[in-house]
């Protein structure tokens, strides 16, 4: 089955779950809702803080998907 977009207004990973993020501004990393940080409220929205590679984009997350399968050992 192959991994599809979440958006972030029909559901949320768990905290601490890495997953795959989609950014509004295109960038794709991987990250995870860090609960540790709370809240970021900016012009009226609050937003998760995420954990991400993308450490200059942390609020922006659109849509998330779950990572693949690692592989098999050889």
């Amino acid at each position: 089955m192959r991994p599809t977009w979440i958006s972030i207004d029909d559901k949320k990973p768990k905290p601490d779950q890495t997953v795959i993020c989609y950014f509004g501004d295109g960038t794709v990393s991987a990250g995870y809702i860090d609960p540790s940080y709370g809240k970021h409220e900016s012009d009226g929205e609050i937003w998760d803080v995420w954990n991400t590679c993308q450490e200059s984009n942390l609020f922006g997350v659109t849509h998330w998907m779950l990572l693949p399968e690692p592989p098999e050992a050889v």
